[in-house]
């Protein structure tokens, strides 16, 4: 699974070093999920739970990727976000 995805793009050891934190940042939204495994959340309501300080944008990266591996499923079901738009849900599929 490529877990970076090097649209700058990078070379060498700053692309390897973008591609550990890409899979540190999964490990760490899998275990969220993980540790909460019978609730649906939303990439931004995980963002903001596991603290993490970049941008929304990586979580939704890592909630992509572990949902195509099978370890997060989309529910269906919806959540008003923060600027009014609808969010998906996702719920740990272990």
């Amino acid at each position: 699974m490529n877990h970076y995805y090097n649209t700058v793009p990078l070379q060498g050891e700053l692309l390897f070093a973008e591609r550990r934190k890409a899979v540190k940042q999964d490990c760490k939204v899998l275990e969220f999920f993980r540790v909460h495994p019978f609730r649906d959340f939303t990439p931004p309501e995980v963002h903001k739970a596991i603290g993490y300080p970049g941008p929304v944008s990586s979580v939704r990266r890592a909630i992509t990727n572990l949902t195509k591996e099978g370890w997060l499923r989309k529910t269906g079901n919806l959540r008003p976000g923060e600027f009014g738009t609808s969010n998906n849900c996702w719920r740990y599929n272990g």
